[in-house]
């Protein structure tokens, strides 16, 4: 996040055929009084220095100077050589700061944290003067830092249920089974207060976990041959696609403007189908016998070549093994038809996981929890993926850990909303939570 400092910028000196940083001026007389450049000398310890770039904007008789990017976080500004060229040779450049007026050689080293803080410029026929405000942005806070916060450490009575929280508009929606019957609790407040809703339409044993939106505004469930509905996430209902001949396993995300299911066609083959409204697509691709049927994670984005994208994380088999590969998905305009590869092929070492979070942050991909094959949680730990998938490392745990409360887990949930990061409950071998953190990268603003 950016803070400008109070930093109002008056220069004193006395210049003659030289600029400050004795780089030739015209020495004739002139009722030009005009700041040409303006920056930081710089220093081997600190390169925000060096890198900080001024731009300056004339106006009538007053100007302003300001840099274009924020200096680096940690940046001392308390001892700096300013450095500065004029137009023309001047009469006079005077610098006040706070109190004080100082006149500068040119190799001063100043406090630029002190206010006011102004340079004018006179003339050198001494008929001519302008005022020049000098504004130093700089990072106050670490901008690679992830400031979370405690939402709340319980949403409502933990139970050994099944979990699942989404978005629709500005209501988090959070359902829950444990294996008899289905609840909803709703929150306006971002997260904060929890409230019970009244559920009608979804089968006493949800799996909830395969519940998707798309967009913020239609849930999708699919189970068996039946399909179910919901743009309020309390009332649902049904269509019964049996004469399509497939078996849904579960949904799997929105994309295109459509729903996708894993199903089975009337072979045992798996599909993955598109679904409009309650009704099929028309759309299908045959899928590898590993592509996950539960415990996966999904993300959508938009790379970096304006491709919009889903990626499938983790998850088990319908043969029950759990699985390390990371499926990415994308229309193709060639073929037009969607496009499935697997990234595992990149990474083979790729730890394999299920319960994980992905989110797609700050242009880079995100993961959050989950568990591995001998069943050990990933802590707090995140890690971080900024080629889109292929390949992934921890963030600085320094920076990134959340809360000291949080405990590690899978089955977490999570989304991004308004440039925050929002995670949800979640279990373990031991423990069912519904605490929510929020966090978010300092130089976001």
């Amino acid at each position: 996040m950016k803070h400008f400092l109070p930093i109002l910028i008056l220069l004193a000196a006395l210049f003659s055929a030289c600029s400050s940083n004795n780089q030739p001026v015209d020495t004739t007389s002139s009722s030009v009084a005009k700041l040409k450049s303006f920056a930081f000398a710089p220093q081997d310890s600190f390169p925000g220095l060096k890198e900080a770039v001024f731009r300056i904007e004339e106006r009538l008789d007053t100007g302003l100077v300001y840099n274009v990017d924020s200096i680096r976080f940690g940046t001392p500004l308390t001892r700096v050589v300013p450095k500065f060229t004029f137009v023309n040779s001047v009469g006079s450049a005077t610098m006040r700061m706070g109190d004080s007026l100082i006149t500068l050689t040119g190799k001063d080293t100043l406090d630029f944290t002190l206010s006011p803080i102004y340079l004018t410029i006179q003339s050198s026929d001494l008929t001519t003067t302008k005022v020049y405000e000098i504004r130093v942005s700089a990072y106050t806070r670490d901008p690679e830092l992830y400031t979370w916060t405690t939402r709340t450490l319980s949403a409502f009575p933990p139970a050994d249920v099944e979990q699942r929280v989404l978005r629709l508009g500005d209501t988090f929606c959070w359902f829950t089974n444990d294996a008899i019957c289905t609840a909803l609790y709703r929150s306006t407040d971002l997260g904060t207060t929890w409230t019970p809703a009244a559920l009608s339409g979804l089968p006493d044993a949800c799996r909830v976990g395969a519940i998707i939106s798309l967009g913020d505004t239609v849930l999708y469930y699919a189970e068996g041959s039946r399909v179910y509905t919901s743009r309020d996430a309390a009332s649902w209902n049904s269509r019964d696609l049996t004469g399509s001949g497939l078996t849904f396993c579960t949904m799997a995300f929105a994309f295109r403007e459509m729903a996708w299911a894993v199903a089975e066609d009337a072979a045992g083959a798996l599909q993955l189908v598109s679904l409009r409204g309650d009704t099929l697509g028309g759309e299908s691709v045959p899928l590898d016998d590993l592509f996950p049927v539960s415990g996966f994670a999904t993300v959508n984005f938009t790379s970096t070549s304006d491709r919009e994208r889903v990626m499938l994380l983790g998850g088990y088999a319908r043969n029950g093994q759990q699985l390390h590969n990371r499926w990415n998905i994308e229309y193709s305009v060639i073929s037009r038809r969607m496009r499935i590869t697997d990234y595992a092929i990149e990474q083979p070492d790729f730890e394999t996981l299920s319960g994980v979070s992905v989110l797609w942050y700050n242009n880079s991909l995100l993961m959050l929890g989950g568990m591995d094959r001998q069943g050990l949680y990933a802590g707090n730990t995140i890690l971080c993926s900024l080629d889109e998938g292929l390949n992934w490392a921890p963030l600085d745990s320094t920076k990134s850990a959340l809360p000291d409360t949080y405990t590690p887990r899978r089955a977490q949930q999570a989304f991004v909303h308004d440039r925050n990061i929002y995670v949800f409950g979640g279990q373990n071998n031991t423990e069912n939570f519904t605490d929510v953190y929020r966090g978010r990268l300092n130089s976001i603003d």
